[in-house]
């Protein structure tokens, strides 16, 4: 995880990140707040087997002026996508039906959780 002072500095370190992986299109953080880059890095031994996998998951890059729980959630439920399409079994079937782009998902998580939250500050779960 990694948080930015600069919108700016963010976009363009995402969009940086991006291009070296070809995994965006130029501009596709005009809008961002938070971005997160999903990756899973695995050791192939020269036999072609899998010798190893890394604990990491995803970079998160937040902007300060955005570290409420929509966003922070919205981002995390990019990085738990990812772990949960790395930790699937093709003993479990189909991974996911149609959500070959997470974003309503995201969005709906991030939304639910500020709700929840905003609430509990309203009953005074959370000091002020």
């Amino acid at each position: 995880m990694k948080v930015y002072d600069d919108l700016a500095g963010m976009r363009a370190a995402a969009e940086s990140y991006a291009k070296r992986t070809g995994t965006s299109a130029p501009g596709d953080f005009g809008d961002a707040h938070g971005v997160t880059h999903a990756f899973q890095v695995m050791a192939i031994g020269s036999d072609g087997e899998l010798q190893g996998s890394s604990e990491a998951a995803a970079i998160i890059r937040f902007w300060r002026q955005r570290l409420g729980t929509g966003v922070v959630t919205h981002e995390v439920a990019h990085a738990a996508a990812a772990i949960y399409e790395q930790d699937w079994l093709p003993g479990h079937g189909a991974i996911h039906d149609g959500i070959d782009n997470e974003e309503i998902y995201c969005y709906l998580i991030g939304d639910l959780a500020s709700r929840i939250v905003k609430r509990l500050y309203h009953y005074g779960m959370y000091a002020t």
